[in-house]
């Protein structure tokens, strides 16, 4: 091999044989060892890109990676391409890189980063977009490799009569050399108990092939895509029965979203799904495959999840267009996303403490229930065009929205939001208060990423709109103070002090005209106010709010009674012992709030970042740096898992872990 990089590309259309092409390549190049290559990486883009690259277990083995940051796909893909890039002598198979635009511009952005020198690329596509890569087209599989495709998914013996070999054939003919079409095709067969000859018939019946042209997704008249029509043709034939066809409906909104039999069920409902003989029949059939999630913990069972291939999901979802009409398709979508909020509320761990273990919030919240969630949300909102409807999908989406926020999963968040946004902005005015709530939780994500200035353009707009508005009563007014509140967190945190008071003071008059219906967030601007005054070490002031804010804190029921406002309201009191030179005390408070940050949030939450990060500076003026230099490696770890690489705030607390050292070698 020479001593650089070389990138192949196969490309052309899915399913035509450039997995099994790449597949017989290594394992020939292996076998007859006509490459010397020191190690083989073999990573499934189809999954691994979308879910921020990787999440195959024996890859991070062989990569050496332990573990990677949970929800922030920028940071993991940083530690992945570092590890690629420490591997001489490497064989890189990149199967299905992206074809959709978006995640094609974001593959080949990674790639760039990607330096390791000698090495092999090789990767397959449905696109040929790639640059720096030596492009193959593949052409259509031989007939006799879709004959043996047929026989295998049909369990027909392969010794076949003449007759039956080329009515399979004629079979091809119609599907085209794609070998989904001709596997689902053959699993039909298998299901429906029918021959080659009688498959055929009905095919001809129902004029199936493979350019078959029906109507595609609600905006466009035709798909883009042969093998969609084709597929959604093939769909609507092969005798599924009602709910067996609702399944595939609703995964397909959830793209390829791989999701747990039990996921499945609390949506539907156990009267419609009572056990898994409906999934069985599914798979029996091709239209849904099965996969597993190899646990990390010994002694603890595999999960099994479902998913549709990527090009059936596209099928599926036309059908679904097609099938489910205006209101018919909202009475559809409604019906279960009600449900919603139940099954993800019982993920809660901001409430309900440490219920779940860390394995089971990884395994159930992240790989599957939230990113299925949240693709769901997003398809409803983004299917549902009359305006009454959609504010109540909408309305749902940003509980959701809130919900993830406060557990730490702002991508997903943030993800889900972007998806909507256009939508909502489209079939609801800019002042309807659903528009405007979709609005904050976008600008409250920057904002909790540390992305200040994008929050705040973000923001600005929306006071404009809303203060033409402020006659509309207490749920407007509402939702105006808490764009104020977060405008004025922006402001502060981009030393706009002046501007952050006179923000924080018309949210307080909002707040303490309905105080007595709506206790909790009257508590939340004294906090913030506590918070502002404390920065500007007006102390006296400070504490008079911080105190007011402990007594509402009091006044409130056991049910509205948040730990996690306590926390925040003790936090800011610990800042003025810390300015006072009052340190024990200070670290007592900063730890009471650690403690409840950890018990009440997910692991690795950025507030407990902020704890974290108060007791290194309590410990450094204490000079016990021992104690410091543990808690700032914490934060350090936290950051990078949550905040874009060149945040500067990252870059700080660095700073101060190599003073620590020094200190410590002094």
């Amino acid at each position: 091999m020479q001593n650089g990089q070389r990138h192949i590309l196969l490309y052309g259309m899915g399913g035509i044989g450039k997995t099994e092409l790449v597949s017989y390549c290594v394992h020939t190049w292996n076998k007859d060892s006509y490459f010397e290559f020191n190690s083989i990486v073999h990573i499934d883009c189809s999954i691994d890109v979308e879910t921020g690259f990787l999440t195959n277990h024996s890859v991070l083995e062989q990569l050496e990676l332990s573990r990677l940051p949970e929800d922030s796909i920028s940071n993991k893909l940083d530690e992945i391409i570092q590890a690629l890039n420490k591997i001489t002598g490497l064989l890189l198979i990149l199967d299905n890189l992206p074809w959709q635009e978006d995640s094609l511009n974001k593959s080949a952005n990674q790639l760039r980063g990607f330096k390791t020198l000698p090495c092999y690329i090789i990767a397959t596509s449905r696109s040929q977009d790639y640059e720096r890569f030596e492009k193959f087209h593949i052409d259509l599989l031989p007939i006799e490799y879709c004959v043996d495709l047929f026989l295998k998914h049909s369990e027909t013996a392969k010794e076949q009569e003449t007759e039956s070999v080329n009515n399979i054939k004629e079979i091809i003919k119609l599907a085209g050399r794609h070998t989904l079409t001709i596997q689902l095709l053959g699993k039909t067969a298998y299901w429906k108990n029918c021959n080659p000859y009688e498959l055929l018939e009905l095919l001809k019946k129902h004029q199936f092939h493979i350019d078959t042209k029906v109507p595609y997704e609600y905006h466009s008249k035709f798909s883009r895509d042969s093998v969609d029509n084709a597929l959604g043709k093939l769909f609507s034939l092969f005798g599924l029965t009602v709910e067996q066809k609702e399944i595939l409906y609703y995964l397909s909104l959830m793209e390829s979203q791989e999701v747990t039999f039990d996921i499945i069920a609390e949506w539907l409902g156990q009267d419609f799904v009572p056990d898994k003989s409906i999934l069985v029949s599914l798979l029996n059939s091709g239209w849904l495959q099965k996969s597993v999630l190899i646990s990390e913990t010994p002694n603890k069972p595999n999960i099994q999840f479902y998913k549709l291939h990527e090009v059936v999901s596209h099928a599926i979802h036309s059908e679904f267009i097609n099938t489910y009409l205006s209101d018919k398709r909202t009475d559809f979508l409604y019906s279960i996303i009600v449900r919603l909020k139940f099954y993800y509320g019982k993920f809660d761990v901001y409430k309900n403490g440490l219920k779940l273990t860390k394995q089971q919030r990884k395994e159930q919240l992240i790989n599957a229930c939230l990113p299925a969630l949240a693709s769901y949300f997003a398809s409803s909102v983004c299917l549902t065009e009359e305006p009454k409807t959609l504010e109540i999908f909408t309305r749902k989406m940003n509980e959701f929205i809130i919900f993830c926020q406060k557990q730490g999963f702002y991508t997903i968040a943030e993800n889900t939001l972007k998806k909507s946004m256009s939508h909502i902005e489209k079939y609801l005015s800019n002042s309807n208060m659903n528009y405007i709530n979709t609005l904050a939780n976008l600008a409250n994500i920057k904002l909790i990423t540390h992305d200040f200035i994008s929050a705040v353009s973000i923001l600005e707009p929306i006071i404009g709109i809303s203060e033409k508005k402020i006659d509309k009563g207490y749920a407007f007014e509402d939702a105006y103070a808490s764009v104020l509140n977060s405008l004025a967190y922006g402001n502060k945190q981009l030393e706009n002090m002046e501007e952050a008071e006179k923000l924080y003071l018309k949210v307080l008059s909002i707040r303490k005209k309905y105080e007595e219906i709506d206790k909790k967030s009257y508590l939340v601007i004294l906090n913030n106010l506590g918070g502002f005054y404390t920065e500007k070490k007006a102390h006296t002031t400070a504490v008079l709010y911080l105190e007011k804010a402990k007594s509402v804190f009091m006044q409130l029921s056991n049910e509205d009674k948040d730990p996690l406002y306590y926390a925040n309201i003790i936090t800011h009191l610990g800042l003025i012992y810390l300015d006072n030179e009052k340190y024990r005390e200070a670290i007592k408070l900063f730890s009471q709030a650690l403690d409840i940050r950890e018990y009440h949030l997910i692991e690795g939450h950025l507030e407990c970042a902020g704890s974290l990060s108060n007791l290194t500076k309590g410990y450094i003026m204490m000079g016990e740096f021992k104690k410091a230099l543990i808690h700032c490696k914490q934060v350090i770890n936290i950051l990078k898992d949550n905040l874009s690489p060149d945040a500067s705030e990252i870059k700080e607390m660095i700073d101060t872990h190599e003073l620590l050292i020094e200190r410590l070698k002094e």
